[in-house]
């Protein structure tokens, strides 16, 4: 029965060594949700690091249950960085790059009435290692969330995309997109997003604090 035990748990622990290989593990402070379009079932985001191919990132429309865990009642896709990565300040959409994303759980549709997103990394879809970024009409639509998670913003509308500045640091530029005076908002749509690529003075990653808490799986 030990024996059993012990091969399971070096099955667990390669498992796990496997999904990570060759992943970017991200923070909090390295990828913002930049656009959210629910008549067009779209969203955008940029990430302020390099990506090595094959990182793995979730998007769900789901509410944050305050805690590391996140309902598949609503959807879950999985964007997978393709081959050659993801060069910092690169602009991604959910329609047209859609042949990187594949549905993780549950149906992602983006109510017309209000929606939100939350981009975070994990084990599976709504086992939350990271939680990196949200947007949404209001906190209603993005939950709550654990250990002072604070790296989101509410835009008042329906439909949002960011129109501020795209070069600078990192820290400059997450705190522009995370300040909603920055944003274009509607009520019937704001696609199609701009894509212009961001450009960052520093692509490092930036310093943990406290809303770059993890759970160790």
């Amino acid at each position: 029965m030990r024996q059993k035990l012990r091969l399971m748990a070096v099955m667990v622990m390669m498992l796990i060594a496997f999904n990570s290989w060759g992943q970017t593990t991200l923070s909090s402070s390295d990828l913002a949700l930049i656009g959210m379009d629910t008549p067009g079932e779209d969203f955008a985001f940029v990430s302020f690091i390099d990506l090595d191919a094959g990182t793995e990132i979730y998007f769900t429309d789901e509410e944050a249950d305050g805690d590391y865990t996140i309902s598949t009642n609503e959807g879950h896709v999985l964007y997978t960085v393709p081959s050659g990565g993801l060069s910092a300040g690169i602009v991604i959409t959910y329609q047209g790059n859609n042949s990187d994303f594949n549905n993780a759980a549950g149906s992602f549709a983006l109510g017309n009435s209000g929606d939100g997103i939350i981009a975070y990394q994990g084990i599976t879809a709504g086992e939350v290692t990271t939680f990196l970024h949200a947007i949404g009409e209001d906190a209603g639509d993005l939950g709550s969330f654990p250990d002072g998670f604070s790296n989101f913003m509410t835009f008042g509308n329906d439909d949002g995309q960011y129109d501020g500045p795209r070069s600078g640091s990192a820290v400059f530029l997450l705190s522009e997109i995370n300040n909603n005076i920055n944003w274009i908002t509607s009520g019937s749509g704001v696609i199609p997003f701009n894509t212009t690529s961001f450009s960052i003075s520093n692509t490092g990653n930036i310093p943990p604090s406290i809303t770059n808490i993890t759970q160790t799986p």
